[in-house]
């Protein structure tokens, strides 16, 4: 009972007045404070929804947030900060993410558990950012739009990107939801890494994210009136292969696992790119052109 009336009371406080749901608490003012003893180290989370993998260090004694509060911020008095970790003597990624932490001792990557209650169809997920990597480390930041359909979790929409350079300075971002139904979605996952990699225990030590002011953008163009037309991409699953059409230049292209892992980023050579994958399954491709995206969800089984 105690569940339902909290989902209900959240629902209700994201709900704008007109209508459409926004990210609680996106520019990080309210927190909560969780002390430790001893040699276990206080931390802090923004409130309403919100969490990161700080949990860990109440039973990794000396061991250093991987999320904090910070007054360099856009607005307000508050912004967050990630900062990749080492923790148990693994990569820890900093992290911040909608959602709630079970720590997993048996399997760390499984203590993220993504998604808070939404229901609404936005088009961009807008927000400002710095990142200071160390080494050749990447950050990426993203929204995922899902739906339970009584059996699995199936995405709606996701906007997503990844960050490779170096940003001092506070920076807007402005990612356009990628539609894949015009089923309407029960819950949304907004992560910020400061190690793409993190889930996979890479990155490196002091790559730092700053994030502050996020939000969802909303336009009465439809979703269907805004897609483009664009070259086919092709997965080829006798060969591991993604065909595009030599017509376009692909930059880059991402290869992202159902949990919102990158676990492999490649620059092309040729049309036909060879894809890698750790484990099989279902991943999504993102093949950068240039501003624009385009996206392929592939099934590898050897």
């Amino acid at each position: 009972m105690k569940r339902s009336i909290y989902v209900a009371v959240f629902i209700a406080g994201v709900i704008g007045a007109a209508g459409q749901q926004q990210i609680p608490n996106g520019d990080f003012e309210q927190w909560t404070a969780y002390p430790g003893s001893g040699s276990y180290k206080d931390y802090e989370e923004p409130s309403s929804g919100w969490t990161s993998g700080n949990g860990v260090i109440h039973v990794a004694a000396g061991s250093n947030a991987v999320l904090e509060k910070t007054t360099d911020r856009v607005s307000g008095d508050y912004a967050a900060k990630c900062i990749t970790q080492r923790i148990f003597g693994q990569i820890a990624s900093g992290s911040l993410y909608t959602g709630k932490f079970q720590l997993n001792l048996g399997n760390p990557a499984l203590s993220a558990k993504r998604g808070i209650p939404f229901a609404d169809r936005p088009t961009a997920f807008v927000g400002s950012f710095k990142y200071l990597p160390q080494g050749s480390d990447s950050a990426t930041m993203y929204a995922i739009l899902s739906r339970w359909d009584g059996t699995k979790r199936v995405r709606i929409a996701e906007a997503r990107s990844y960050q490779y350079q170096p940003t001092p300075e506070w920076t807007p971002f402005n990612l356009a939801f990628v539609y894949e139904s015009s089923d309407q979605p029960d819950t949304i996952s907004v992560v910020f890494a400061s190690s793409a990699g993190g889930e996979f225990f890479r990155g490196d030590v002091g790559s730092t994210l700053f994030v502050d002011n996020v939000s969802l953008s909303y336009d009465p163009t439809s979703v269907d009136q805004m897609k483009e037309e664009v070259p086919s991409v092709v997965w080829n699953s006798a060969t591991s292969t993604l065909n595009t059409d030599p017509s376009i230049s692909i930059d880059h292209i991402d290869v992202v696992s159902v949990e919102g892992a990158c676990v492999a980023s490649i620059v092309p050579t040729s049309p036909a790119t060879p894809i890698t994958v750790p484990f099989n399954g279902v991943y999504l491709i993102i093949a950068h052109e240039g501003r624009r995206m385009i996206t392929k969800t592939i099934a590898v089984t050897r």
